[in-house]
């Protein structure tokens, strides 16, 4: 039989009784307009000054955090303010501690000009409320960030960095403890040899639009009692054990009352990307009320499986006669799960799951990669309960998996629950939500041909609590809908090869791709001259500018520049608004819940020429624009026309708000897309025809034309990668045949530095 190419579109689920609903949709946490006392820091400063003004800056941030009032609640709120700069132990606080902020005055930590900016060593918080971490960059060579017993805690925009996992010097990139209402947002965490993210007895929160990856254990988990929280719209990948996981294990006198039964209550997974996870991509130990919804994986599982639904284990930690040990039995004594044993590997109790819902995910492998046993685990009942808990212990209490599409290895590949008295499973014959026929008949699992839309229903789920109803709540605050699920998921596009039997391998088309318009002419202009000072630079693009498949992580090109001009104009800042997938349409108005790129660095750049700051605004955009027209579109002559016609409307917008504002813009031309390996391939976009990649070439020229007429009449001048070998050069492209790799970044870099370097 013949090798056939699937292409599965994942488009927003179609939820019968939605329409006109009103979803519940999850936001970022709101900071409302607080009283504020601004306290500016800077390596040029003097701890001296008053710090009121940037002229008048602090040398050091301990200076700045000793003016908060401590172990008092906060009259105005407090705003430390940090210029560009490195800052060591020395100058930062040992121990952040007993700080305690309002909503209404609340503690800001924030570098004022942007991301990638203000670089910290450790911090390590104790006893604080209503702080915020705003465009905090910190790397250090341990564990990055520990917060404990913290209410209110923001972490936005920022990104932590321990040390590779083969090390062993980072255990935790990023550790919360005992604290309550914690919302991590559009930040970076990564290198840490156990988690990336670990969370214990925490309660309330959201982790939205976060990448986070590198480590050798999870890449996050909730454990301990943590509850109500949304993980959403999140890329895990790059870790050992797996990319999540509600419950795990954790010592009784960590946990907090009420939450001492369960591991993890009322977690909502929905829509994240996870990939390149050796274990399982998602996983349940010991999970009350979790839902695990429409999130996308590929190459996950290859040392195990790519589902767990597993126990939780509960121990007591330390030594006889230690407080911690008492608190085991306190626990005990008032209705809590475990016990007063010292784990030793054998002694610990097992905590069940209830009501768990694994529902329309899609988990790719591609040909060659697959799980090295089975597809899921589900553990079996265990008859043993002590510890003040019911038995037997079930793993699979209410567990729904149904909507699911797989596809890992061979036809024959096992499911995971096959009955066997060497390795006993749960969901055996007569389940009654999670049997064999029951998961091989809601799911399609390693089945070839046109799939169905993936819209399982979700149960109706209602709190039997197992803590006081007054403090049970939910991780949106209201109950979950489908609604509020469908309308946050994205669309997904996932590649699989169905081979019913070996065929040879199938080599890629070379296309001679001919142009079909006029070189482009790029015509010589007035150069502007940039006054003198520090420049401030926005960044406006997709994942060009964000810095896709730098294997060195250094931003991409935008953080290669920014040195490069510091070395030249000392105290230059650059804010990186790039994003990948993002076409011109996305640049203005935003996308997946997150603002347009647009109206922030219009914001940026008028701060900066208001004070008479040089500023310069960097636009590279379209290549999306392009991609989309021929992956999902077949268009003639007049659609290719009707595309250029809103191409060239979009950027009237974008370059006419950027030139207001005061700054001098720069625009890209754009690279010939179709001759990059990936189209050359027809691999990431097998869409895209032969024929349809000769369209692309000239509707390329066609967009460089456009852009050429709008930097002329904006006064925005123009960078040429038209006519570069960047994107078809082995040695600058990444693997993936599309994005440059840190070589090509260098060259990249160089090409806008000697733009800018012919206005000094």
């Amino acid at each position: 039989m013949p090798r056939f190419w699937i292409l599965v579109c994942l488009l927003l689920v179609a939820v019968s009784g939605a329409a006109g609903a009103q979803a519940n949709l999850p936001t970022n946490y709101d900071m409302g307009n607080p009283t504020l006392t601004t306290i500016y820091v800077s390596t040029q400063g003097d701890d001296s000054r008053d710090g009121a003004t940037p002229e008048q800056a602090l040398r050091t941030i301990s200076a700045a955090w000793e003016r908060i009032p401590r172990a008092q609640e906060l009259q105005t709120g407090y705003r430390i303010a940090i210029l560009p700069g490195s800052y060591t132990e020395a100058e930062t606080p040992n121990y952040w501690e007993s700080r305690y902020g309002t909503f209404n005055a609340p503690i800001i930590l924030e570098a004022v000009n942007g991301p990638e900016t203000v670089f910290l060593p450790s911090v390590n918080i104790f006893d604080t409320r209503y702080l915020y971490l705003l465009n905090i960059t910190i790397q250090t060579g341990g564990d990055a960030f520990h917060c404990e017993r913290c209410d209110h805690l923001l972490i936005r925009g920022s990104r932590f960095t321990g040390s590779e996992p083969e090390s062993y010097n980072t255990q935790e990139t990023v550790k919360i403890n005992q604290s309550q209402y914690v919302y991590v947002e559009n930040t970076e965490i990564a290198g840490a040899w156990d988690n990336a993210v670990d969370l214990v007895a925490v309660q309330y929160g959201h982790f939205l639009n976060n990448r986070i990856h590198n480590a050798g254990d999870w890449c996050m988990y909730l454990k301990g009692g943590s509850a109500y929280f949304l993980v959403a719209q999140n890329e895990f990948y790059d870790c050992g054990a797996g990319g999540f996981t509600a419950g795990q294990g954790t010592g009784l006198q960590y946990m907090q009352p009420p939450w001492i039964q369960y591991e993890a209550y009322d977690i909502a997974v929905v829509n994240n990307l996870i990939h390149d996870s050796a274990g399982a991509g998602l996983g349940v130990q010991g999970g009350y009320g979790i839902l695990m919804a429409w999130n996308q994986m590929y190459r996950v599982g290859e040392r195990s499986h790519l589902l767990e639904v597993g126990y939780g284990q509960r121990s007591c930690d330390g030594q006889e006669g230690e407080p911690g040990r008492e608190r085991c039995a306190e626990y005990l004594a008032s209705g809590g799960w475990g016990n007063t044993l010292v784990p030793d590997g054998t002694n610990f109790a097992r905590i069940p799951n209830r009501h768990v819902y694994i529902l329309n995910n899609v988990i790719f492998n591609p040909t060659g990669y697959r799980s090295a046993y089975q597809h899921l685990t589900v553990f079996p009942a265990y008859a043993d309960s002590n510890g003040n808990l019911p038995g037997p212990i079930q793993a699979d209490d209410d567990l729904v998996m149904a909507g699911n599409l797989i596809w890992n290895g061979e036809a024959g590949m096992p499911l995971g629950i096959e009955a066997s008295p060497d390795f006993p499973a749960g969901c055996q014959e007569g389940h009654p939500t999670c049997s064999m026929n029951q998961i091989l008949s809601a799911n399609q699992i390693n089945v070839a041909g046109a799939f169905a839309p993936l819209n399982a229903s979700l149960p109706v789920f209602t709190w039997e609590p197992p803590v006081p109803a007054s403090v049970v709540g939910s991780a949106f605050g209201t109950p979950l809908t489908e609604a509020d699920i469908s309308a946050l998921v994205k669309q997904a596009a996932v590649e699989s090869v169905v081979a019913a039997e070996p065929t040879p391998a199938i080599e890629p088309t070379v296309v001679a791709v001919a142009p079909t318009a006029p070189a482009m002419v790029i015509p010589a202009g007035v150069v502007p001259v940039l006054p003198a000072g520090p420049l401030t630079v926005v960044t406006l693009g997709d994942s060009l500018t964000e810095g896709a498949q730098d294997e060195l992580e250094r931003g991409g090109y935008p953080g290669r520049l920014l040195p490069m001009l510091n070395a030249v104009r000392p105290g230059s800042s650059l804010l990186n608004l790039g994003r990948s997938g993002w076409n011109s349409d996305a640049l203005i108005s935003g996308d997946q819940g997150l603002p347009g790129q647009l109206e922030q660095a219009v914001a940026a750049l008028s701060q900066a020429t208001q004070q008479g700051q040089p500023a310069l605004a960097l636009v590279w955009i379209g290549s999306n624009d392009l991609f989309y027209l021929y992956e999902f579109g077949n268009p003639d002559a007049a659609g290719e026309q009707a595309d250029l016609d809103h191409y060239a409307a979009n950027l009237d917008v974008i370059l006419g708000a950027l030139s207001k504002t005061g700054a001098q813009v720069m625009i890209a031309l754009l690279d010939d897309q179709a001759l990059r390996p990936v189209v050359l391939r027809g691999e990431a976009f097998p869409g895209i025809s032969p024929e349809e990649a000769a369209q692309m070439s000239g509707q390329v020229r066609r967009y460089n034309a456009v852009i050429v007429e709008k930097s002329t009449a904006y006064g925005a001048l123009l960078v040429d990668f038209f006519n570069t070998g960047i994107f078809t050069g082995v040695e600058t492209l990444s693997d993936d045949g599309n994005h440059p790799n840190a070589a090509g970044y260098d060259q990249i870099s160089q090409i806008w530095y000697s733009v800018i370097q012919s206005m000094f």
